[in-house]
């Protein structure tokens, strides 16, 4: 037997044989109950909330597995109803708690809103679910470009430095990235700033118990107790490590990419090992600053920014050394 066209659309391959039984039992798991939408973004904690968050009286998912992110913001044939049903189907949702809903994609792409416009997905989640909870973690700008710059080395096969990186992908829209003030806005203008919370994920990295504790006072949960979470996706910032890492993404980026998809993941993931050993034992080396003239460039539109994000959040971002005006 298998699925009809109307559960998953053009991503009906992704059912092995003998799911499709099992998916359509399960087709009105959802609750009309109003979820919990995580709206990226990218290099700001979402592989800890990712972690923590299912240790909670929650149904977690992530928009990603069976083409959800793509259904929601991009076909043209999208459907309250159907966006629904779809979620119904996922494994892990049973209709009986709080459904939290993650992914990154929706605040765009990390390179900006060139290729993905965020605003589509805003409008179709609140067609969706009116009532629905938003939560945006922020970072500071500088450690946000850094990261992405490190992501990239460590789990792509960047092999310029940090300065050509930027020149290269900030007008590519990283730099608007950087707005976070008009993420948030587009929110609230949608839901209320009472149903939008932002957090900033330097809260998270000092006190994660008392960060996730609020989290799901917003969602309507209790916090788990003993939070344990790995960290995951690690990046450096030790300049030597990057600049061998570098090197060997220049010179092995094609025979690398010519193997086959899992031998790609275990090389990112050696990587990524290596990195996590250099942030633990390379403390003595120097690390690299995102340059002076990209400061000086972005200092005044960032600094805005964060002021405007101020006063729609009601966040105290000087407490965590955001940019703000001097004045």
């Amino acid at each position: 037997m298998f699925a009809p066209r109307h559960v998953f659309g053009q991503d009906k391959r992704h059912l092995a044989v003998g799911q499709s039984i099992t998916f359509l039992r399960r087709e009105r798991t959802v609750t009309k109950s109003s979820p919990t939408f995580f709206v990226g973004l990218h290099k700001t904690g979402s592989s800890f909330l990712q972690r923590a968050l299912p240790q909670a009286p929650v149904d977690f998912v992530q928009l990603g597995e069976e083409g959800l992110l793509e259904y929601l913001r991009s076909d043209p044939e999208f459907t309250p109803d159907e966006f629904r049903h779809r979620l119904g189907c996922l494994q892990g949702v049973t209709g009986a708690r709080p459904l939290v809903v993650s992914s990154e994609g929706l605040s765009g792409t990390m390179f900006g809103h060139d290729r993905i416009e965020p605003v589509v997905a805003a409008d179709r989640i609140k067609l969706t679910w009116p009532s629905a909870r938003i939560v945006i973690v922020v970072r500071r700008q500088w450690d946000y470009l850094l990261s992405a710059y490190g992501f990239h080395v460590v789990r792509r096969f960047e092999a310029a430095n940090i300065g050509d990186f930027l020149d290269r992908e900030g007008p590519r829209g990283l730099y608007a990235k950087l707005e976070y003030d008009k993420l948030v806005h587009c929110y609230q203008e949608r839901f209320g700033a009472g149903r939008v919370k932002v957090l900033p994920m330097e809260w998270m990295s000092a006190e994660p118990e008392n960060f996730l504790a609020d989290l799901c006072r917003f969602i309507g949960v209790s916090a788990p107790d003993g939070l344990v979470v790995e960290r995951v996706n690690q990046s450096t910032r030790i300049g030597v490590l990057l600049q061998t890492m570098r090197w060997s993404n220049r010179l092995l980026r094609r025979p690398i990419k010519r193997m086959r998809r899992q031998r790609r993941t275990d090389w990112f993931d050696l990587k990524e090992s290596i990195a996590a050993w250099g942030n633990r034992s390379l403390d003595r080396f120097s690390r690299i600053e995102v340059p002076g003239r990209i400061i000086s460039q972005l200092e005044s539109t960032v600094s805005n920014s964060n002021a405007r994000l101020s006063e729609l959040a009601d966040l105290d971002l000087a407490k965590w050394n955001y940019p703000l005006p001097s004045d």
